[in-house]
This record gives C-alpha cells, sequence and structure tokens, in this order.
C-alpha cells in the first residue's frame, strides 16, 4: 500500500512541469534536429535522444503523458542496481546496503528522478563513473576501463554539471594513478589512465564546439553569475528535506524540524569520512574523503 501511495503521487498524474512538457515537445523533431536544437540550448542531447527511442516504442495520449515518466525511473532504478552488484562487490555487503537505503530513501529521489528530464540519468550514469573509476583503479581490466569510458562519456553528453563531476572524477582518477605510478612504477594501469583521458576528449570534440559557443551566447537564469549564501543552503537542504524544487527559502526556513534533519545529516555526511580518515586510514577512508570534495566542488 505505501508503494502504490508513494507511485501514485509521485508518478502517475498529468500535473507535469513546464521543463517536463519542453521534453516530451522535443520528440516532435528529427534525431538530427534535437541534437541542433540543443546545440543552441543549454543542455547536450543525450536524455533527449534516449526519450525519442523511447517513445519509437510506445505512443501516449495527452491522458497518459506520465508515462514518460517510467523512463526516468528506469534511470533511477538503475542506481540502485549499481549498489546491489559493482557496489557490494567492490566494498561488500554493508557499504552496498547502505548506499541502497540512501539512494532509496532520499526524499530528492520520489520527485526529482522522476521528472521527464535528465537528471536521473544524469546521477546514474555519473554514479557509475565513479562506482567504475575505482574498480578501474583497483582492478585495471580492461572490461572495467571499458565501462568507465561508458557512463563517463554518457555523463558528459547529458547535463553540463554532470559533465563538471565527471572531469573532477577522471581528474582524482588520474592523480591517484600517477601517486601510485610514482611510488610503485604500475606503467600498465598509468597507460590505460592517459588513453581513457584522451579517448573522452576525442569524443566529446563534437559537442566541445557547442559549448564554448553556449558561453557566448546563453546568459540570464540558465548559468549561475554568483553563488550565495542562499544557494549553498538551497543545496544542502535540497537532498534530505521533502521539498520540491519550485518551493521558496522561506517555506523550508519555516519548518525547524528540517532545518534540524538537514543540519544533522550534513554534518554527518561530511564529518564521518574526517573521523575514520584519521582514525582508520584505509582506502576506502580515502575514497570516501575524495568523493566529498567532488562533492562540494560540484
Amino acid at each position: 500500500m505505501a508503494v502504490y501511495y508513494i507511485f501514485n503521487i509521485f508518478l502517475i498524474g498529468n500535473n507535469l512541469k513546464f521543463d517536463e512538457f519542453y521534453s516530451i515537445a522535443m520528440l516532435d523533431y528529427s534525431y538530427s534536429d534535437i541534437c541542433r536544437i540543443t546545440a543552441e540550448d543549454v543542455h547536450p542531447p543525450l536524455f533527449y535522444l534516449l526519450l525519442k527511442v523511447y517513445s519509437s516504442f510506445f505512443s501516449f495520449s495527452p491522458e497518459h503523458l506520465y508515462f514518460y515518466r517510467f523512463l526516468t525511473v528506469a534511470f533511477y532504478l538503475g542506481m540502485l542496481t549499481l549498489c546491489i552488484f559493482p557496489v557490494r562487490r567492490l566494498f561488500g555487503e554493508r557499504l552496498a546496503l547502505i548506499s541502497f537505503l540512501v539512494l532509496a530513501f532520499l526524499p530528492v529521489g520520489f520527485y526529482m528522478y522522476a521528472y521527464v528530464r535528465m537528471y536521473s540519468l544524469a546521477a546514474f550514469l555519473l554514479f557509475g563513473s565513479a562506482v567504475y573509476a575505482i574498480d578501474a583503479y583497483r582492478n585495471n581490466s580492461r572490461w572495467a576501463w571499458a565501462k568507465l569510458i561508458f557512463f563517463t562519456l554518457g555523463a558528459m553528453y547529458t547535463h553540463y554539471y554532470a559533465l563538471m563531476g565527471a572531469f573532477f572524477i577522471i581528474l582524482a582518477l588520474l592523480i591517484a594513478i600517477v601517486v601510485r605510478y610514482i611510488k610503485d612504477k604500475e606503467q600498465a594501469k598509468l597507460i590505460r589512465a592517459l588513453l581513457c583521458g584522451a579517448l573522452l576528449c576525442i569524443l566529446y570534440i563534437p559537442w566541445l564546439i557547442s559549448l564554448f559557443e553556449q558561453l557566448g551566447q546563453v546568459g540570464g537564469g540558465y548559468w549561475i553569475s554568483t553563488i550565495t549564501l542562499a544557494d549553498i543552503a538551497y543545496g544542502v537542504q535540497y537532498y534530505f528535506s521533502p521539498k520540491n524544487i519550485d518551493d521558496s527559502y522561506s517555506d523550508f526556513f519555516s519548518s525547524s524540524w528540517c532545518l534540524v534533519l538537514t543540519f544533522a545529516l550534513t554534518a554527518l555526511c561530511c564529518l564521518m569520512p574526517l573521523i575514520y580518515l584519521f582514525r582508520k586510514k584505509t582506502e576506502n577512508t580515502y575514497i570516501a574523503f575524495i568523493a566529498l570534495i567532488i562533492i562540494g566542488l560540484c
């Protein structure tokens, strides 16, 4: 009953947002037109192209437009699948369970990841990029590097903030491998890391031209000019409180229990890696600390 209640509130219904209707309207164009239009907009085209493929198998009436949300929910479920398999293999069952529960019960997942937008796809691909970056660092298998390139390149073609996240993930991986090379002379791993970085740069060149053009043309509310304390507060509470993206700051700050919960969870996320880093200097604690830095940079 609880699952049905959540499903009925956050997924079913035609109270779609303007951006969701924009995504659906893009389906009226051809694949080439989608690439051309998005090249003049602010987001790379991968999500729209996948939505176009999805719509070619299913035709939804205006009364059932919420069915397009099923695709974005599928990407959300993909993150949970990564927790079950590669995360469990790399970090063990306990951390896999914790990551699964965190992703499953974060309030943001119940509304933002159900939007007909690219956010759940970007989160899924970035999560996969981070997981397989660790896999490639530890095991140096060709399959791990291939999956790293797949997830990272997909994130780069999904959203510009995902591009930033992918950049910092690859940068952290390259730094870690260079440090390991200086210490242990692992030449094969260094060569594969450099090839991975070069290949990602080459494969992103077609869209890099569009990015430079957009930087000079697009302005207004699409690009962040200055970051205020209110923006930082919003970014923190966004994940931990049951607040819709369209609600104002005053709505959130008027609820004291949300303030306490947000502060406690944020402090926990920040302090736990630091505490373990100084008490138990294992590889996993260093990974947690680096992950925390990457999240802060993005």
